[in-house]
């Protein structure tokens, strides 16, 4: 079924539970829960006539008047949407998603042991999402601030902060200053590879060390001293990791296969990894690892790029061409 793009008529953040006591139910079960008393024959009554007003004033005898507003709004958002609501939660680290099937609410408590549990459900359309129209996963990591914070409302039910820009992000778009500096970013890579492939053996080999450096890796040595492209011995100094990096500048296929037919001899490092700027076409391992050896990583001029403007080394990288 295509979901994409999604259009909603209005936005919702809501909580799943005092704590995110529902969230894994409701992720398995792909529902939508929501309580407040939702499974008492009098509130579902008051939301089947639509007396919003009365239900906010059956509140005010527990509540203050803001809370009793608040309760009464999120509950008619709740039980009135059509499904034209984008509702969206964070289940751990995850912005998850989705739409709900027209219909009334379902009476079902959580904890049916608990006299005070009172909640329904409303199931979700194709369940709850957390990727966007690339497939891209949506997590707190890679979303803005003014959508994570939502995370410390207090209210079970709120509106969403510039809930446009969540749209298109949801539709694998963005917004046109932040689509211009993607293109800058593109272009920078773009422009970055031709000047890689341009560097001696000798500076490749530098740059690859400080970009290993950057990430954290420290050089303990070289595994063949007397070879013209050197194994580089790395130890990431947290975790007590071992690696070994084959630099290259010019490759081919048979030379990424004769690598990865010397890892068996490689048993005492968690990492191995191949590197080159240039190759008449892409290079891949074509033959699976043991299991008792390392994978190997292949990182072509085009990785060396992206991870080098990371690190902030291309201003380097201009003064060596």
């Amino acid at each position: 079924m295509e979901i994409f793009p999604i259009e909603p008529k209005d936005v919702r953040f809501i909580k799943l539970g005092k704590g995110g006591e529902w969230e894994a139910d409701c992720l398995e079960r792909g529902i939508l829960r929501f309580g407040w008393y939702t499974a008492d024959d009098s509130v579902i009554s008051r939301c089947q006539r639509g007396e919003w007003e009365e239900l906010a004033q059956d509140w005010r005898s527990y509540k203050t008047k803001g809370t009793a507003t608040s309760i009464a709004n999120a509950t008619r958002t709740y039980w009135s949407d059509p499904g034209t609501t984008l509702w969206v939660t964070f289940i751990g680290e995850d912005l998850c998603w989705g739409f709900l099937e027209p219909g009334e609410p379902v009476p079902e408590p959580f904890d049916p042991g608990d006299p005070e549990e009172s909640s329904s459900y409303r199931t979700m359309k194709g369940g709850w999402r957390s990727f966007d129209a690339n497939g891209l996963r949506l997590g707190k990591y890679n979303l803005p601030g003014y959508i994570t914070k939502v995370t410390g409302y207090r209210a079970t039910v709120c509106k969403v902060e510039r809930s446009d820009r969540l749209i298109s992000r949801i539709n694998g778009n963005y917004p046109e200053d932040v689509s211009k500096v993607i293109e800058a970013q593109r272009s920078l890579v773009e422009g970055l590879v031709p000047l890689l492939q341009s560097l001696n053996p000798t500076t490749f080999e530098t740059l690859i060390e400080m970009m290993f450096s950057r990430a954290g890796w420290r050089r303990i040595g070289y595994v063949g001293k007397a070879q013209a492209d050197k194994d580089i011995d790395l130890e990431m100094p947290l975790t007590r990791e071992r690696a070994v990096v084959q630099v290259k500048t010019g490759a081919k296929q048979a030379d990424l296969d004769y690598y990865c037919n010397r890892k068996r001899a490689m048993l005492g490092y968690d990492r191995l990894f191949f590197v080159y700027h240039t190759a008449k076409s892409p290079l891949a391992v074509t033959e699976m690892a043991d299991d008792e050896a390392a994978e190997v990583t292949v990182i072509d001029a085009r990785g060396v790029a992206e991870r080098a403007i990371e690190a902030g080394l291309v201003e380097w990288v201009l003064t060596q061409v």
